[in-house]
């Protein structure tokens, strides 16, 4: 299940440009079987078909990187009854950190400092640092920040956190641990 979904968010972040081209590429074709400027629709055809196959390789890049980041994961199928924010999962021990498709597992005894950054049109992202370099979470509101925080001094006091204050008592259920949405 966290497979197919980081592949959907690989796909849903290339389905509008390969769809428009799809689109472009068909206009092209039905306006020179009407006969109308043969030749400078060849030329947009081709044009247009080779920026398709462009941005497929990137897809299909983008898929065998996902598959391989996520083959590197200690135990893929224990996440699934962790809690989740964004396109985190956590567990009590360990998390499944996604920024973009960049995805990482991080020890959470590991961690040493977290910081809360505001980046344009009200995204947030909190950095994650430990012994070796720094990650970076993608969140969706200040308040993920927040709950992510105490989730992350419960588990390691250690943690110095910057720019945010931890809230709750930083259990899996508050990070949505326990929430079945399939039919019973």
């Amino acid at each position: 299940m966290i497979r197919k979904f980081y592949q959907s968010v690989n796909t849903i972040k290339y389905s509008i440009p390969m769809t428009v081209l799809a689109f472009v590429i068909f206009a092209e074709a039905y306006l020179m079987t009407l006969g109308k400027a043969v030749s400078a629709l060849r030329i947009a055809l081709i044009i247009t078909a080779a920026a398709l196959a462009v941005v497929m390789v990137f897809y299909y890049h983008s898929k065998l990187l996902v598959r391989r980041q996520l083959k590197k994961v200690e135990d893929l199928k224990a996440y699934e009854d962790g809690g989740m924010i964004d396109r985190t999962y956590f567990l009590e021990d360990r998390m499944l950190v996604c920024d973009g498709l960049h995805i990482e597992e991080v020890k959470t005894k590991d961690l040493i400092a977290a910081a809360l950054e505001e980046k344009a049109h009200g995204r947030y992202v909190l950095h994650l640092k430990d012994a070796a370099h720094t990650i970076d979470m993608s969140l969706l509101d200040r308040e993920e920040g927040e709950r992510t925080a105490g989730y992350l001094k419960r588990v390691n006091p250690a943690i110095v956190l910057t720019d945010i204050e931890p809230k709750g008592k930083g259990t899996l259920k508050e990070l949505g641990a326990d929430v079945r949405y399939e039919k019973k």
